[in-house]
């Protein structure tokens, strides 16, 4: 009984994705939308299957950059919380900068940010990583 409502449930979980996979095959085959703006499911596959043999390596360099940039961002902002925790001194003279800081969402650091340092810097191999720690730096502090 159990491992029929399971079924169940993975089936009428499944009804959705499906449904939206044909749909987007149909759109796409019909040419509804132009090819640009949303390749058929068919092409994506065939893009990924072409590149298959770079997706780990790819997928490493994307969790390196991603842990390094948590390691550089957090450790700096965890580093200043407990200086404002425990220094009256500190927080009397620099708090309110970090306050104006709390102002900003965290999305608007990021949309401003990122575009900035490609704008200034162009879009190098180190360039994300200052960005991912300057971005995620603020919002830690801000905390």
């Amino acid at each position: 009984m159990g491992s029929m409502i399971r079924e169940s449930r993975v089936a009428r979980a499944l009804v959705v994705p499906v449904a939206v996979l044909a749909l987007w095959t149909v759109v796409s085959s019909v040419g509804l939308v132009r090819p640009a703006i949303l390749p058929a499911p068919q092409e994506i596959l065939d893009a990924l299957w072409s590149i298959r043999e770079e997706v780990p390596t790819l997928c490493g360099e994307v969790l390196a950059r991603a842990w390094w940039g948590l390691l550089l961002g957090g450790v700096p902002g965890i580093v200043v919380g407990l200086v404002f925790g425990y220094s009256r001194w500190a927080r009397e003279r620099f708090l309110f900068y970090v306050d104006v800081l709390r102002l900003i969402p965290p999305l608007a650091l990021y949309v401003f940010l990122a575009p900035f340092f490609v704008l200034v810097d162009g879009f190098t191999t180190t360039r994300p990583g200052v960005a991912v720690v300057t971005v995620g730096v603020l919002p830690i502090v801000a905390i």
